[in-house]
C-alpha cells in the first residue's frame, strides 16, 4: 500500500507510471513538493491542470487556496472557491477555505456569515472557531469574538476560561438582547457541564 509514504522523487515516479489515480496522485505530490519548497508558481501549474480535469476536487482546491493566499492572491482563491462551493453539498474543507480567503481577502462580514453557519453545523471543529474569532475581530465585534473564543476554550475542556469569556460577552451585549440570552444561556450549559465534571473528580 501506499500509507504514509514518505514523497521522493523515486516514489513520485514510481506511481507516475500507475493507473489514472496513481498518476493523479503523483502529480498532486509533485504539486505539494514544489509548495513545500516555496516554489508556488510551479506547484500551482501543475494544480491548475489538474483542477481544468478535475474541477471540485477539493485536495487540489485546499492546496491552491494555501498558495493563493501565499502569493497574496485572495480574490482569485474567493473566485474559484465560491464556485465550486455553489457545485458541491457544502463541503467542509470547502467552506474553511472559503471562509479563510474571505478573511484573508478582507471581506470580514462573508466570512463571519459562512462561519456563523459553518460552526453551528460544526460545533466541535475548533478549525471554525478559530477562523471566526479572527473574522468578527477584524470587525471589531468584540462580544462575538469573546463568544467564539469561549468556545474553542469549551471544546479543550478549559470551562472556567470559557465561561469567564462568555460573562464578559453577555456583559458587552445589549441588556435583554437575543446575544446577550443566547450567552447567558450557554453560561448554564457549562455550569452544568462543569458540575457533572466536579461530580466525578469527588468519586
Amino acid at each position: 500500500g501506499t500509507e504514509d509514504h514518505p514523497l521522493t522523487d523515486d516514489y513520485l515516479k514510481q506511481l507516475s507510471q500507475g493507473n489514472v489515480r496513481e498518476q493523479n496522485a503523483a502529480q498532486y505530490g509533485k504539486a505539494m513538493l514544489f509548495y513545500k519548497a516555496k516554489s508556488n508558481t510551479q506547484a500551482r501549474n501543475i494544480l491548475e491542470q489538474m483542477l481544468s480535469k478535475d474541477p471540485g476536487n477539493i485536495w487540489y482546491l485546499d492546496l491552491l487556496t494555501d498558495i493563493d493566499i501565499d502569493q497574496k492572491r485572495a480574490p482569485q482563491a474567493i473566485a474559484r472557491l465560491e464556485k465550486a462551493n455553489a457545485a458541491t453539498s457544502k463541503d467542509a474543507v470547502l467552506q474553511l477555505n472559503l471562509a479563510n480567503a474571505y478573511i484573508e481577502g478582507g471581506q470580514f462580514a462573508k466570512a463571519s456569515r459562512l462561519l456563523y453557519r459553518y460552526t453551528y453545523a460544526h460545533q466541535d471543529d475548533p478549525n471554525g472557531w478559530d477562523l471566526l474569532t479572527q473574522a468578527v475581530a477584524e470587525q471589531g465585534l468584540r462580544a462575538q469574538e469573546l463568544a467564539a473564543r469561549a468556545e474553542s476554550m469549551a471544546l479543550v475542556g478549559r470551562l472556567d476560561q470559557s465561561i469567564s469569556m462568555l460573562s464578559n460577552a453577555s456583559a458587552l451585549s445589549k441588556l435583554g438582547s437575543l446575544d446577550q440570552a443566547r450567552y447567558d444561556a450557554r453560561i448554564d450549559q457549562l455550569r452544568q457541564l462543569q458540575k457533572r465534571f466536579q461530580q466525578y473528580q469527588k468519586g
